[in-house]
């Protein structure tokens, strides 16, 4: 099982309903096995918006980037990646706050 999650470097809004992230390859040294993939998770960001709930996307080992759609215009979000085996998800220290746009303008 991973011994940390990796780190998102990169990420912004596209549109009013999409955002685009990108983070870094887990090193082996982290893995603790045969990496199996990544999960992107997302939720509202904040806890008194209680009808969203945690979705999250899998993608193969070198997927190092997504663009997650469908999102609530004008809307911050919490996203975070973990890297998982075939024993488990390492965990999730590392949090992305990510706002989509209230317009087409591209912002970060």
């Amino acid at each position: 099982m991973p011994t940390r999650s990796p780190y998102i470097h990169e990420y912004h809004a596209i549109d009013y309903s999409t955002i685009w992230i990108r983070w870094e390859r887990l090193s082996p040294k982290y893995a603790g096995g045969i990496l199996r993939g990544y999960r992107i998770y997302y939720i509202f960001a904040y806890k008194y918006d209680h009808s969203g709930y945690v979705r999250n996307i899998t993608v193969g080992p070198d997927v190092l980037e997504m663009i997650i759609t469908g999102l609530k215009p004008d809307t911050d979000y919490r996203v975070w990646v973990k890297a998982f085996t075939s024993k488990g998800e390492g965990g999730d220290e590392n949090r992305a706050y990510i706002r989509t746009s209230k317009s087409f303008l591209r912002s970060k």
